[in-house]
């Protein structure tokens, strides 16, 4: 999964036409480590998603942005909007089920 920052947010999630997550993680937290594996399955899975990661600790500009509180936060776009958000670990099930869903 590639890194995201505030510098290429705008060309990479508000200029896509499909379906892009999120993850908001910081390398110190557990639950986001357990979900980091779940969700690198999923994007090999799920090629028509994009998917990128977001360390709240190094691009605070765009935690703050998007009022990070609690991570992991995945972030879903739908064609450069916020469609939903889910907080907190999940399992692969969960997490492709909250991917899927328009």
């Amino acid at each position: 999964m590639e890194n995201i920052g505030m510098s290429d947010y705008k060309e990479l999630i508000e200029n896509s036409n499909g379906k892009v997550i999120v993850d908001f993680y910081a390398d110190w937290c557990n639950p986001c480590k357990m979900l980091s594996p779940v969700l690198e399955a999923l994007e090999k899975s799920m090629p028509d998603v994009t998917f990128y990661r977001c360390n709240v600790d190094e691009e605070m500009q765009l935690a703050t942005y998007f009022g990070i509180d609690s991570i992991p936060a995945v972030y879903k776009f739908i064609a450069g909007k916020t469609a939903d958000v889910s907080v907190g670990y999940k399992d692969e099930q969960s997490m492709r089920e909250f991917i899927e869903e328009d």
